[in-house]
């Protein structure tokens, strides 16, 4: 059984929240807050989850830091990332509910962890991501990136 909260992840990460925008322009976004309310961190987030199978109070996402133009003037891609810089991140949560159409997951360090719609340049970060994973990597780096188990990456994209 899939939790409403679970439910609503999914369709954030997949931009299915927004049936104005093409398919896969919409995605998420977290935002970390501590017990005050300041943010600490702000990032899009990859397309891709994990529901930890053995502890029950723990999600894996891909937050999508970093990107930069190459400088390579042979290079066609208009954004590059390095993939060890796009490590996955556990979120332990103590509660999760939803809150207004995003998902709000109290943390075990205390800190408060939203998903929301990715607005704004969130959105666009997203987006170069995506077409950095369609356009540059190969099935098996795509396949690792989705199973969100690796951390260090060897290669062109390191």
């Amino acid at each position: 059984m899939t939790d409403p909260w679970q439910q609503r992840l999914v369709e954030l990460l997949k931009g299915e929240h927004d049936t104005t925008s093409q398919p896969g322009a919409a995605g998420a976004e977290l935002i970390v807050t501590d017990g005050e309310g300041q943010e600490v961190f702000r990032a899009p987030l990859a397309r891709h989850h994990r529901f930890d199978k053995e502890a029950h109070d723990l999600v894996w996402v891909r937050p999508i830091a970093g990107g930069y133009a190459p400088v390579d003037p042979a290079t066609e891609a208009d954004y590059l990332f390095s993939l060890n810089t796009m490590r996955r991140r556990a979120l332990h949560y103590q509660s999760a509910r939803l809150e207004d159409g995003e998902v709000l997951l109290i943390l075990h360090t205390g800190l408060t962890a939203r998903i929301t719609p990715a607005a704004g340049a969130a959105r666009t970060h997203l987006w170069l991501w995506d077409e950095f994973c369609a356009n540059e990597l190969d099935s098996g780096e795509t396949a690792a990136l989705a199973d969100l188990q690796e951390d260090s990456w060897h290669g062109p994209h390191a």
